[in-house]
């Protein structure tokens, strides 16, 4: 029985006893340490770290006024176009107005003219309406005073 614990020297594999071979453990070869130096930066003064941020804060002042121009714009012509469209919709809607009108007016007129009789029995059967309304109105206010609503209401219940 070998104890040697230099059993395979040389090599990454190492046994603490020759009995146990399921104790073997695998080791990476040791490497030579080594630090990386780098040259040390003094760290910013308060001024430094303020200018800094206000060339930063530029930058993004300037990007978000691009952005803004750029949004402003897109609305600012779907707006323009969107009134166009609006306003030429209202003066054909005022234009078949004005044309309707004026032909109703125009053949009013020529009726006018061409059947004063008509017209006078409508102007007369209005009036005749209209004085006939004025007296029924007349006499029922009276009539409401005359008779009134009651002064007292009683209501009985029973339970």
């Amino acid at each position: 029985m070998n104890n040697n614990r230099d059993v395979l020297s040389g090599s990454d594999l190492e046994m603490p006893s020759g009995f146990e071979v399921e104790a073997a453990t695998f080791h990476t070869p040791v490497v030579a340490e080594f630090t990386v130096v780098t040259p040390e930066r003094p760290e910013p003064s308060l001024k430094e770290k303020l200018n800094s941020l206000k060339s930063q804060s530029r930058v993004k002042l300037h990007e978000m006024q691009h952005v803004m121009n750029d949004k402003t714009a897109v609305v600012k012509s779907s707006l323009q176009r969107s009134m166009t469209t609006a306003r030429s919709t209202m003066q054909r809607s005022m234009d078949q107005a004005n044309v309707t009108v004026h032909t109703g007016l125009s053949d009013m007129q020529t009726d006018m003219r061409n059947n004063p009789m008509k017209w006078a029995g409508i102007a007369a059967g209005s009036g005749f309406a209209l004085g006939l309304l004025g007296r029924f109105v007349s006499w029922r206010t009276k009539r409401r005073h005359v008779h009134g609503m009651p002064q007292l209401v009683i209501i009985e219940t029973a339970c």
